[in-house]
């Protein structure tokens, strides 16, 4: 049996991919048959240059900031702002799993440093936490059964 902390990653992976799936399947209606023009390419710039850059860049300033502005809701309703304002829509088509999930890691992390003043260390036990993963997969879930 595998351990507790490969079971958690083997889960986020999982729920990742779900939500990958139903993103699409929902984009799929409103999407033309031919490939987003708009969406980033791995050939072009790889995921951690499109992070390290967008953080430079301030790109991910109005995400940070519609995040912190939903807080006193809850954690579902700081999920939700993520989904509505997080740039996977221009990377789950051409982006490995694995990429998009550590952007979505990244952006988290990213997000509890600037507007709690943690460490990685630190946002990473809050992301890894149950009352997260419940809050977030609510929200991904609210978010693709929206119309």
């Amino acid at each position: 049996m595998s351990s507790p902390r490969k079971q958690q990653k083997k889960h986020k992976r999982a729920s990742a991919k779900a939500r990958q799936n139903r993103i699409l399947r929902n984009n799929q209606a409103a999407a033309s048959t031919e490939t987003n023009p708009d969406a980033l390419s791995p050939e072009f710039i790889s995921m951690e240059e499109f992070f390290v850059d967008g953080l430079e860049l301030g790109a991910f300033d109005d995400l940070f900031d519609d995040m912190a502005a939903a807080e006193p809701e809850g954690l579902e309703a700081v999920a939700r702002a993520f989904f509505k304002e997080s740039p996977l829509p221009l990377v789950v088509e051409n982006y490995s799993e694995e990429d998009v999930t550590d952007l979505v890691v990244s952006l988290w992390v990213a997000y509890y440093e600037k507007h709690h003043g943690l460490n990685e260390d630190q946002a990473m036990i809050r992301i890894e936490s149950p009352e997260f993963m419940q809050a977030y997969q609510a929200a991904a879930d609210d978010v693709a059964n929206q119309p």
